[in-house]
């Protein structure tokens, strides 16, 4: 349905957005008038799934495209890649500067993880204003990514001489963990609990944040799999049973979510909003007895889910 010439234009779109140290922002929209369109930031879900989206195309590609990519070092596709994988460490491993994270309130540094934080500034630091949080389903759609990238890496590892070098980088391996490690262990830990959705207002059971969490799993399982790292081995043992066991619960949740021919976004909503960017839905907050700082005002477009 589109013309070589409007794809290209898109292409050429989504790879200005694309930074050399594996920053992704939304969009190039900055501070209007009325703050109503600031996208120039690093939102986890859409970098996650924007580098999904290059990696697919890439391995699809005619001519060994992947392949070929990934055994020249000096390949863009093969360091934007490589750049947004080593760049997730440093953004996940900082403090988190935030506190109002369910469940539920406290006052207290260090209530939040940057792990759950659904965006970052250009400059990798957490982003500090008031926001839903947490979004638990950033570190799932960064691992979704980084299994499948494992995983192609592995079907054409002889062409690429650092096969295994770039396997440790993104697994980790030997006793030590790499970053597909631990946003698999995030997901592990924090499945069973509620998050802020998509529209990034309301805090409870998500279908789309459980249907990622357990696709993550799927692929770190996969990746053990096909490496003979598995529960007959001493690493990652506990890694792997705890995976193989957290995606079969996970598919009971999201079983959890249908009913008939209708899927439930969000089941055991908890206590209305949680820290929403804005809010204009006053008798939901009057009815929750929720009060909020006094930045959280209209207009909001998101304010419609409510």
């Amino acid at each position: 349905p589109y013309t070589a010439q409007e794809v290209g234009c898109i292409a050429a779109n989504m790879a200005s957005n694309m930074f050399r140290n594996g920053t992704v922002v939304a969009a190039p929209a900055k501070v209007s008038s009325n703050h109503s369109n600031d996208y120039y930031f690093m939102w986890q879900r859409d970098a996650a799934m924007s580098m999904r989206s290059l990696l697919r195309v890439i391995v699809d590609a005619p001519n060994r495209t992947f392949a070929s990519s990934m055994s020249n070092t000096t390949s863009a596709i093969r360091n934007q890649f490589m750049s947004y994988t080593l760049l997730l460490p440093n953004l996940w491993n900082q403090s988190d500067p935030n506190t109002l994270c369910p469940p539920w309130y406290k006052e207290t540094p260090g209530w939040c993880v940057s792990m759950g934080e659904p965006k970052f500034f250009v400059n990798g630091s957490v982003y500090t204003k008031s926001w839903g949080r947490p979004q638990n389903d950033g570190p799932a759609l960064a691992a979704v990514f980084m299994g499948e990238f494992f995983n192609a890496i592995l079907d054409v590892e002889d062409e690429i001489p650092d096969a295994d070098e770039l396997q440790h980088k993104i697994f980790g391996g030997g006793g030590t963990t790499g970053v597909l490690y631990d946003a698999l262990n995030f997901v592990n830990t924090w499945y069973n609990e509620g998050s802020v959705g998509p529209w990034e207002e309301v805090y409870g059971r998500q279908f789309f944040v459980s249907e990622v969490q357990r696709l993550a799993l799927k692929e770190g399982v996969r990746v053990c799999n096909r490496k003979g790292f598995n529960s007959s081995v001493q690493w990652p043992k506990s890694g792997y049973a705890n995976w193989v066991y957290s995606a079969k619960n996970l598919a009971t949740v999201s079983k959890s979510f249908v009913s008939e021919d209708l899927v439930q976004a969000t089941a055991g909503r908890q206590q209305g909003l949680a820290g929403p960017k804005c809010s204009n839905s006053e008798p939901l907050l009057q009815s929750t007895g929720e009060v909020w700082p006094k930045d959280l005002r209209s207009p909001c477009e998101l304010d419609v889910q409510t």
